[in-house]
């Protein structure tokens, strides 16, 4: 089998995860092709701070096998040769301790990065708060398709979390100073690592794997806050809190996205 990757770290992520998982139940190798995130000017292929074993394809085949945004157990029964298009953002197709074996720290990580590594695991209660803004607020079809949470939805997780224990906050964005004009001063604003475009890779995984140590987790409608509240999962009696609502549009399911556990708002 062979599965596209597009988008950006956090995307990519989900069709390798999902890729490994489908081929071992499958019992098949799976290949990767690249050609779609190499001819996108606004991402970078990104696996590599991760993985660097990935068995890679030039050509995609003919037979096809998109991603409908809801679990479809055909995957499993296509055909050999079968080319997987798609974002595949729910844990239903993983096989989780195959992924959480292959998914760990990157290889190198900065002295900021292991300085707020300290920091979260000092406190005794860390939370990580993901606000996703860049192209939700600039671009106005991304706008009008995933919507930008408001202030409201964050307060209130915010006051949700403090009811049962003292926290540590630590805010995770692209953009920080937005973040630095509406969250308190005692919030630990993270933002030394800056997310990859079409020309360079990110740091952003840095930052995914600091929000993966946080106790627990306040999510944006982001496939990036996704990964770092679904790899810290591990941890017993975690809290993680969701939009309830994953897409602006309502036309697009996102019932699949956030696993059951989570506690959505």
């Amino acid at each position: 089998m062979i599965v596209t990757l597009q988008g950006g770290l956090a995307n990519q992520l989900f069709q390798y995860a999902f890729g490994i998982s489908v081929a071992k139940a499958r019992g098949e190798e799976v290949f990767f092709t690249r050609n779609r995130v190499d001819a996108d000017v606004k991402r970078s292929y990104s696996l590599g701070m991760f993985r660097k074993d990935i068995r890679f394809i030039e050509k995609e085949s003919e037979n096809k096998f998109y991603d409908s945004g809801v679990f479809n157990p055909d995957v499993y029964t296509a055909p050999a040769d079968t080319t997987f298009i798609g974002y595949w953002q729910s844990e239903k197709w993983l096989d989780e301790p195959l992924v959480r074996s292959r998914i760990q720290q990157p290889e190198f990580l900065v002295y900021d990065t292991l300085r707020i590594a300290g920091e979260i695991e000092a406190a005794n209660n860390s939370v990580f708060i993901h606000v996703r803004r860049g192209d939700y607020v600039k671009e106005k079809r991304t706008q009008d398709f995933h919507g930008s949470l408001p202030i409201e939805y964050y307060y209130g997780a915010i006051l949700r979390i403090r009811d049962s224990a003292f926290a540590k906050f630590f805010v995770f964005s692209d953009d920080p100073e937005w973040c630095r004009e509406h969250f308190p001063k005692d919030f630990v604003i993270v933002d030394h690592n800056k997310p990859g475009d079409g020309k360079r890779v990110g740091d952003e995984g840095q930052d995914l794997w600091l929000m993966s140590l946080c106790r627990h987790a306040i999510i944006a409608n982001s496939a990036f806050s996704w990964w770092g509240a679904w790899l810290g999962d591990t941890q017993k009696d975690r809290t993680v809190i969701a939009p309830i609502r994953w897409f602006k549009d309502l036309n697009i399911n996102g019932f699949d996205i956030a696993p059951d556990r989570w506690i959505k708002i």
